[in-house]
């Protein structure tokens, strides 16, 4: 069984992950990553989506539900580049990253700089 990885993103940033080997799937509206993201809750491939955080709050409640029950594909909802949150504290990527593995295998690492 073969599994791929799909990046959802903005539109700017698709090409790098797509020099880099990662597909890519770029969107620069509310309406595209809706559309997107529908698109891959309907596919039959294994599959891990990656959906830049920032991109999240554009998606309707519905879809997110969906997003959090599938379980293929296998949706992770990250910060793709440093940005500022809501209440303006500032997204430090490798930080969430060790925080999300901490909380998947219980375990703490560290990722060096």
């Amino acid at each position: 069984m073969k599994c791929s990885l799909t990046i959802i993103c903005d539109d700017s940033l698709a090409t790098g992950f797509e020099l880099a080997g990662i597909r890519a799937i770029g969107v620069t509206d509310a309406k595209s990553v809706q559309e997107k993201v529908q698109e891959q809750l309907t596919s039959t491939q294994w599959n891990v989506v990656v959906l830049d955080s920032e991109l999240e709050g554009r998606l309707s409640d519905h879809i997110k539900e969906r997003m959090q029950e599938s379980q293929m594909p296998l949706f992770v909802v990250i910060p793709i580049r440093a940005h500022t949150r809501e209440d303006g504290d500032r997204v430090d990527i490798r930080k969430f990253v060790e925080r999300l593995i901490q909380d998947a295998i219980g375990k703490k690492i560290v990722i060096p700089v």
